[in-house]
C-alpha cells in the first residue's frame, strides 16, 4: 500500500511546484518596480531589491538583471559620494557597452530603459527637479545635504 500512495503524492506535490515557480508576467513587474525605486532615490532600498531580484529566479532574468544594475549605476553615479562615484562609473560603463553592443538581443523592458538613459530621458530628470522644487510645497524642515545638492545639481546638467 505504501508503493502506491508515494508515486501519487509525488505526483500531486509535482503538480504544485508549477503554481509557485516565477513567472515571465512577475518578472516583468518585479523588474519595473525595482525601476521605480531606483529611480525614487533610495538607494541602498534599492540595492537589496537588485539583489532579491537576482535571487527569485525568474526566467530568463539575465538581461533583466543586467538592465536594473544599469539603471542603478546610471542614476546614483553622479550623487553617490565620491568614494564610491569611481566604482559606479566603472561599472556603468561596463554595463553600458555590454548591453548597448547586443540592443538586438535584448527583451522590451530592458530595451526601453537603455534608450531612456544617458541623459536623454528628458521627462524623468523635469520631474525629478520638480519634486525639489514644487512651490506648492511646504519648505523643507532639513537644509539640504551635500548629497542633496550634488544630486540635484547632477540632474540640472544631465537635462
Amino acid at each position: 500500500m505504501l508503493k502506491r500512495i508515494v508515486p501519487s503524492m509525488m505526483l500531486l506535490a509535482g503538480g504544485f511546484s508549477s503554481l509557485f515557480a516565477a513567472t515571465a508576467d512577475e518578472r516583468d513587474v518585479h523588474f519595473q518596480t525595482v525601476r521605480e525605486l531606483v529611480e525614487s532615490g533610495m538607494r541602498l532600498t534599492a540595492e537589496r531589491q537588485i539583489e532579491a531580484f537576482t535571487k527569485a529566479g525568474y526566467p530568463d532574468a539575465n538581461w533583466y538583471e543586467k538592465g536594473l544594475r544599469f539603471a542603478y549605476t546610471d542614476y546614483y553615479r553622479t550623487v553617490v559620494p565620491q568614494s564610491l562615484a569611481a566604482d559606479f562609473e566603472s561599472e556603468y560603463k561596463t554595463l553600458s557597452a555590454s548591453l548597448k553592443g547586443s540592443k538586438d538581443q535584448l527583451p522590451g523592458p530592458v530595451k526601453a530603459l537603455i534608450e531612456g538613459a544617458d541623459g536623454s530621458d528628458l521627462r524623468r530628470y523635469v520631474n525629478l527637479i520638480l519634486k525639489e522644487m514644487n512651490p506648492s510645497a511646504p519648505p523643507p524642515i532639513v537644509k539640504f545635504t551635500d548629497i542633496k545638492k550634488r544630486q540635484f545639481n547632477s540632474h540640472l546638467e544631465r537635462m
